[in-house]
């Protein structure tokens, strides 16, 4: 069985809303990278799985405060299995700063 690495990559200023769909066999999320080109402002990142089953199954992986950081990353000890149709969701209520956002997803 082949073994795909996708990575998504979203830029922009403002505001972060990225989001990374799960592919039909299924995928799994490797890490999350944020790049922001100044210090973030007093607000949270988060990243999230937004379940194909409705937000009662939606998982919040991580939470975190970004004043004053310029760099972030979320890579889980394992991989976290997604069923097809999930996705994963980046927010941050960015004010000025440039951001890139990857998202890394394995496909089996």
């Amino acid at each position: 069985m082949a073994v795909n690495h996708r990575k998504f990559y979203f830029t922009g200023t403002g505001a972060i809303v990225a989001s990374a769909p799960s592919v039909p066999g299924g995928s799994k999320l490797v890490a999350v990278l944020v790049h922001l080109s100044a210090g973030g402002a007093a607000a949270s990142l988060t990243i999230k799985m937004n379940s194909i089953q409705g937000a009662a199954f939606d998982v919040v992986f991580v939470t975190q405060a970004m004043s004053g950081l310029l760099d972030y990353a979320y890579i889980p000890t394992n991989p976290i299995v997604l069923s097809p149709g999930d996705s994963i969701d980046v927010a941050y209520a960015n004010t000025t700063p440039t951001y890139g956002v990857t998202i890394i997803l394995l496909d089996e």
